[in-house]
């Protein structure tokens, strides 16, 4: 188990690039290939594995694409039923 607050000091490359540690990808399972998504906080940059977000309502989970846009299957369900109610009442 990696412990909370360790760190590790890496040397940036002339591409701006750093090597993540083995054991780190190991233990937190990140394979060659895996999308990470870096974000600014304050004076840090944070590390995650990127994870599909529902454009509509921000749930992470399985998402489908539509219109170059991620959308959970809820909000497809919903927009689905939305629709019906349209037809049935119109």
């Amino acid at each position: 188990m990696i412990e909370k607050g360790r760190a590790e000091v890496r040397k940036l490359d002339e591409l701006g690039r750093i090597c993540l540690p083995v054991d780190m990808r190991m233990e937190l399972l990140i394979e060659s290939g895996t999308l990470m998504a870096i974000d600014v906080d304050e004076d840090r940059l944070v590390f995650r594995k990127a994870v599909h977000r529902c454009y509509i309502c921000g749930s992470e989970g399985e998402t489908k694409t539509f219109m170059n846009r991620e959308i959970c299957v809820k909000c497809i369900n919903d927009a689905k039923n939305e629709d019906m109610l349209k037809v049935s009442c119109g």
